[in-house]
Order: structure tokens, then C-alpha cells, then sequence
């Protein structure tokens, strides 16, 4: 009876040991995020970067973190006609979204190069939209000679924000010694929204450049955004 304990053990242990040689949670990492907002209006896509660390604590515990800070520039003219007169409007603004999520996992080890991952995290999206609106009037008058005056033209603000809380399962595989791919689905809530609860899923692929450096490219979409990532990490 011993025996088979012991036996039980040493294989649980070897187990867990080659998830954790297989799978690396023990990184730094920097690259390229875009921050892709998806609403009635249309999709716009913001460009920016994301800086990313991971440490596991002992066999299933892992915590980590990832800031992403995403920008986009847009400028627009808009021409209508009302009766003899011609309205153009000119918008000029920035968009900036930032995020952050703090998370912790619990890791279940498989055979064949493969583990179980459960997220629970915590988070924030801040964003800030600024701008310009200026409209202007074309007309004609009775001699036909062209006139134009502003109609109004101001300066505008906005900021929005919300926390975010997520749950999410995470399946890891290794295919070869250097080269990784995780598939996994969840949910997140939110705060601050008219749907507070929305469906969530995600892909990362990892190739092991050398034994020091990795790098990824990752996708999720959170039904009302998505989040592209392409990083280099530096494993510890």
C-alpha cells in the first residue's frame, strides 16, 4: 500500500514537473497591442504598446499582470446641403484607451504536454476622447457672389471608464519542445455598461526563439472589444 502511494505521488509530482518545464510562467515581457472597440458606429482600431510579467509561485499557482496603452488620431470633413446653403464640418479628435488586469491562475497538469489553467482577474479600461468641431456656411447671394461665415466651432472632452472583472479557463499544449499554442473561454463583467456581462475567448501562440526569449501573438475578443498582442518575453 506504500508502494502504491508513493508510486501515485512520484508520478503526480513528475507530472506537474514536466507542465512546468514545458510551459514557462516565469517571464517579462514588452511588444505591440492594438485595442480594437466595436460599437454601431463601426470598428476603430487603436495602436499602441503592452508590458506583461508572469511569475509562478509553486506547482499550480501563477499571478501576473498586463498594461496596454493604445491611441488613434482621426480627422473627418462632412459636406451637406440645406436649401442654398452648404454646411462643412471639420472633426479633428485623439482617442486613448488604456488597460490594465491583474490576475491569478490555478494550474491543473495533464500528460502529453498539457495543462489546465483557471483565471480570475481584475482590471480597468480607461478612455479619453479630445477633439475639435468647427462648421462653417457657403452661400450664394443675389448677385451670386459667394459668402462664407462659422456656424460654431468648439473644443471637446471626454472620458470613460470602467472596471472589469473575469473568469476565464485556459487550455495549454505543447506541440514540440519550443513551440506552444493556448485556447481558452471565459467571461468578463463590467462595471460601468449597458451589457455587463459579455462572452469571452482567446488564442496565444509562443515560439521559444532560445532558451532566454520567447515570442507570442495572441488574440481576444470580448464580444464589445478585441485585443491583439505581439510581445517578446524574457523567461526567468
Amino acid at each position: 500500500m506504500k508502494l502504491l502511494a508513493l508510486a501515485l505521488s512520484s508520478a503526480l509530482i513528475s507530472t506537474a514537473t514536466f507542465a512546468s518545464d514545458t510551459v514557462n510562467f516565469d517571464y517579462v515581457g514588452a511588444g505591440y497591442a492594438k485595442f480594437k472597440l466595436i460599437d454601431e458606429d463601426g470598428d476603430d482600431s487603436l495602436n499602441g504598446f503592452t508590458v506583461e510579467a508572469s511569475k509562478q509561485l509553486d506547482q499550480n499557482w501563477v499571478i501576473s499582470a498586463q498594461y496596454l496603452d493604445t491611441s488613434l488620431d482621426k480627422a473627418d470633413t462632412r459636406v451637406s446641403e440645406y436649401g442654398d446653403k452648404v454646411y462643412t464640418t471639420y472633426v479633428e479628435s485623439t482617442s486613448d484607451i488604456a488597460q490594465w488586469n491583474i490576475n491569478a491562475a490555478y494550474i491543473i497538469p495533464f500528460e502529453n504536454n498539457t495543462l489546465l489553467e483557471l483565471v480570475g482577474s481584475v482590471g480597468r479600461i480607461n478612455m479619453d476622447n479630445d477633439g475639435f468641431i468647427k462648421q462653417t456656411v457657403n452661400y450664394l447671394d443675389t448677385h451670386g457672389e459667394e459668402h462664407s461665415y462659422p456656424r460654431f466651432q468648439r473644443d471637446y472632452d471626454t472620458q470613460l471608464h470602467t472596471s472589469t472583472y473575469g473568469i476565464e479557463a485556459n487550455y495549454h499544449i505543447a506541440f514540440l519542445d519550443n513551440f506552444r499554442a493556448t485556447a481558452g473561454i471565459g467571461y468578463q463583467h463590467f462595471s460601468r455598461a449597458q451589457d455587463k456581462n459579455e462572452f469571452a475567448y482567446q488564442f496565444e501562440l509562443a515560439y521559444d526563439i532560445t532558451k532566454d526569449f520567447t515570442i507570442s501573438a495572441s488574440y481576444q475578443n470580448v464580444d464589445v472589444y478585441e485585443n491583439h498582442f505581439v510581445t517578446v518575453r524574457y523567461n526567468f
